[in-house]
């Protein structure tokens, strides 16, 4: 009777492992051949397993599933840095997140198992495992390569510790509340779960405050690349964002393509900070013009695009034809002109290509008609 129950046991223990020597695998690179790492983990396995059995019975409190026994996973770490590429931070975090998931199916098997009295208790507690395993690993698999192999890939060093903590006291955690349950411990060592909740807690805010700075910072550098350092207006890539978009929705506008007349005599005769000024201004009059600057771009030196309603184009072309470019006056600064072009969507092209070529043609053929080099 002892055998059978020794035998499984060590049934429930082997399949923890091999759950856990799998997920670490699918995580990681291997640098030795497979069966290499398969033999390599089997001794090491059968070495822990020998070497937790001798400490755990020298304790006295061998087979009453404490679950004790998964603490020398971390013994694991060794052969991993043998035989995978990664760092052994890495796979510490792999490992901590496989224990934690394998831990809290043995503690619902044995926990479970215990209320049908000790006769029946290895077997009940095997079967749910296995039960458990059967139905959830695919998920806990999927979980594992879709969303945390990405978080390990993809975040930053501050995150990577954070979460290297939170991955370790979660681990901890799942140990010691299955031993308290299973124990009935009470008193110092409830207090101890508490602490350690509390910790994990405070960990989980770490990681999230982490998270949340990392993505505002992302975010204000999508929106300096999408802006013109200069002029602070759209950029070349935010004009073909909203080109892209308003296509896609197929609602009618018009392009409206600017580009200063005789830019280059400012550069040359003033220099480029003069120059520098010269387009800011002229950013600033197109704002007050079209009343913002949401659908204003800068797409290269001297040149700019408006997007705007198809029914607004009369308007707009009249107040651009008799603007008087006030600021400029109020600086005192000769403004030489600006030469446009236009393209309605649909009627003129259905392809942005197509529209700025068209716009484009047109700005060139009002500079030709007044003697102005492009």
């Amino acid at each position: 009777m002892h055998m059978v129950q020794f035998i499984l046991q060590m049934l429930v223990v082997i399949e923890m492992i091999c759950i856990n020597m799998i997920t670490t695998g699918k995580c990681c690179t291997r640098k030795k051949t497979r069966p290499i790492v398969i033999a390599v983990f089997v001794l090491w396995s059968f070495l822990v397993i020998s070497s937790a059995i001798f400490i755990i019975k020298a304790l006295g409190i061998y087979g009453n599933g404490n679950g004790l026994f998964v603490l020398f996973g971390f013994l694991y770490l060794i052969p991993a840095g043998w035989v995978f590429e990664e760092s052994i931070d890495y796979i510490l975090i792999v490992i901590c997140t496989s224990w934690i998931y394998t831990m809290f199916c043995f503690s619902i098997s044995v926990n479970f198992a215990k209320m049908f009295g000790e006769a029946y208790f290895e077997i009940i507690a095997l079967t749910l495992q296995s039960v458990i395993y059967l139905f959830t690993v695919r998920c806990f698999w999927r979980l594992v390569q879709d969303k945390f192999l990405y978080i390990l890939h993809h975040t930053s060093a501050e995150t990577y510790r954070s979460l290297r903590s939170l991955s370790i006291s979660w681990f901890l955690t799942a140990v010691m509340v299955n031993f308290s349950l299973v124990m009935q411990a009470g008193g110092v060592f409830n207090f101890l779960i508490m602490i350690i909740l509390l910790v994990n807690s405070y960990r989980t805010y770490i990681l999230l405050y982490d998270t949340v700075r990392n993505y505002e910072t992302v975010g204000s550098l999508q929106k300096l690349a999408m802006r013109d350092a200069l002029t602070e207006l759209g950029n070349r890539n935010s004009l073909l964002i909203e080109l892209d978009r308003r296509l896609h929705e197929d609602t009618a506008f018009f392009l409206l393509f600017m580009d200063l007349d005789r830019f280059k005599e400012i550069n040359d005769t003033y220099g480029h900070l003069q120059g520098d000024q010269y387009l800011k201004l002229f950013s600033e009059e197109l704002s007050r013009l079209f009343s913002g600057s949401e659908n204003i771009y800068r797409i290269s030196g001297d040149e700019f695009i408006y997007l705007g309603q198809l029914s607004d184009k009369t308007e707009i072309l009249e107040r651009l034809a008799v603007y008087e470019w006030p600021l400029f006056k109020k600086r005192k600064l000769k403004f030489l002109g600006v030469s446009y072009g236009c393209a309605d969507y649909p009627q003129d092209a259905c392809r942005y290509e197509e529209l700025l070529n068209k716009a484009d043609a047109q700005m060139y053929a009002m500079k030709e008609s007044r003697q102005i080099e492009r």
